[in-house]
């Protein structure tokens, strides 16, 4: 994982970190269980509502049970996913 897109795995350059619940909808931003690494295209398309909050836990799930199954596994313990 570590500076990739969470999604796709993009790390052609800097990738963003981005509020899995935004700030704007009460999300907590003091807590790392509160943000994901997206590239670009990934995040303006989660911020834009065309990728839904289930969608990205979708798509992260999947590429994390290919390649980081440790990790997808404390993703499941935590409240946000």
């Amino acid at each position: 994982l570590g500076d990739s897109c969470m999604v796709c795995g993009w790390n052609e350059a800097t990738c963003d970190v981005a509020h899995i619940i935004g700030k704007a909808e009460g999300g907590p931003s003091d807590t790392l269980y509160n943000y994901v690494i997206l590239c670009p295209n990934h995040h303006r398309l989660y911020d834009f509502k065309k990728i839904s909050l289930d969608q990205l836990k979708r798509l992260i799930k999947k590429r994390l049970k290919r390649q980081h199954t440790h990790i997808a596994k404390l993703i499941e313990q935590t409240e946000l996913f």
